[in-house]
């Protein structure tokens, strides 16, 4: 689950909290997630409703001859939930409910991958987001499609009066 701690509003921005977020992990003002630095994920590129990240595909996630698909399936749960939060507001928590993913080709390990998050419908609560991955070359290795349940900020309960 990903829980936004960013206000925008209080930053000065017209931008959703979530996007500006990750701008400043992208930029380095603020660093990314435990699970992101976990699989030496970077930010690239994003904007609303899209993301790009870059990974090496190194030793720790062998399965002795190619990547884990275990792993891939966690790089591109990371883009598509990061995609979708850059579209919400300070507060709102993101968690995928389902995730479908399609192995196309073998990930070699030792090399540069790019894995591009992007929502494709969103609805109140509901978010439909794909994310795809990609070697040097523009191929594509891995796609995968996800559904994301958005709660809206909550408001902070009222403080209990003592009578």
């Amino acid at each position: 689950m990903s829980t936004i701690t960013i206000d925008a509003a209080r930053m000065g921005v017209d931008k959703p909290a979530g996007l500006v977020l990750m701008e400043a992990i992208a930029a380095g003002e603020m660093s990314p997630p435990p699970a992101a630095l976990l699989l030496g994920l970077e930010v690239d590129e994003v904007a609303e409703g899209r993301i790009t990240f870059a990974f090496v595909a190194d030793e720790r996630f062998s399965n002795y001859a190619t990547t884990h698909g275990g792993i891939l399936a966690a790089v591109a749960d990371f883009a598509i939930s990061t995609a979708v939060i850059t579209q919400q507001p300070a507060g709102a928590d993101v968690v995928t409910t389902n995730l479908a993913i399609t192995y196309l080709r073998p990930v070699p390990l030792g090399a540069r991958y790019r894995c591009e998050g992007r929502v494709l419908h969103r609805g109140r609560t509901l978010v439909h987001a794909e994310a795809v991955l990609t070697d040097a070359e523009g191929r594509e290795l891995v796609r995968a499609t996800a559904s994301c349940h958005v709660r809206p900020p909550q408001p902070a309960p009222a403080p209990e009066l003592i009578g």
